[in-house]
This record gives structure tokens, C-alpha cells and sequence, in this order.
């Protein structure tokens, strides 16, 4: 789901208003919601499932998932090399 002009104009003149305890309250509530789409994301995977994503290295990366956690996923390459990757990134192979 992507917001729209109006939702974001909606959100510019909300932020127009807030001050410096409603940021710290809109900064809480963001960070609930970002953890939840990570959570979500993560349990749509299983140890021994083959992925890839694109490494910090700019190279697309290949692996077998050995762990997920509520924020990473732990995922060996072929080449033996052990990456803890956000579950947002990954795709299944």
C-alpha cells in the first residue's frame, strides 16, 4: 500500500502542528509499526528455505536460511559465509 498525495498532505500539515513530545510519540508509534512489517516479514520464512537479496556489496547474494529472528534471518552462502540480513530484503529462490 503506498499513501497518497492527499495522505500526504494530510501528514505534512499534521506534522505542522506537533510538537516536541507529539515527534517523540509519532517516533514511538512508527518504530511499532516498522517492527511489526519486520516481524510479518520474517515469519513468512523457515530454516532450510534458499533466498537471495542484494548485498551491501552491490551483488545479488544466494543462501540457505539457518535462523530467523523477530528482526534479522541468519542465511549461509554457498560459500560458507554466515550474513544476518533484514527479512524485508530477501526473496524466496
Amino acid at each position: 500500500m503506498s499513501l497518497t498525495t492527499q495522505d500526504i498532505q494530510t501528514l505534512n500539515e499534521i506534522f505542522s502542528k506537533m510538537d516536541r513530545e507529539d515527534f517523540h510519540t509519532a517516533a514511538n508509534i512508527y518504530k511499532h509499526w516498522q517492527n511489526m512489517l519486520q516481524h510479518k516479514a520474517a515469519i513468512a520464512y523457515r530454516i532450510g528455505d534458499k533466498v537471495k537479496w542484494d548485498s551491501k556489496y552491490g551483488r545479488v547474494e544466494y543462501g540457505t536460511i539457518t535462523k530467523v529472528n523477530s528482526k534479522t534471518v541468519k542465511v549461509m552462502t554457498s560459500s560458507n559465509q554466515l550474513w544476518n540480513v533484514s527479512p524485508s530484503l530477501l526473496s524466496k529462490v
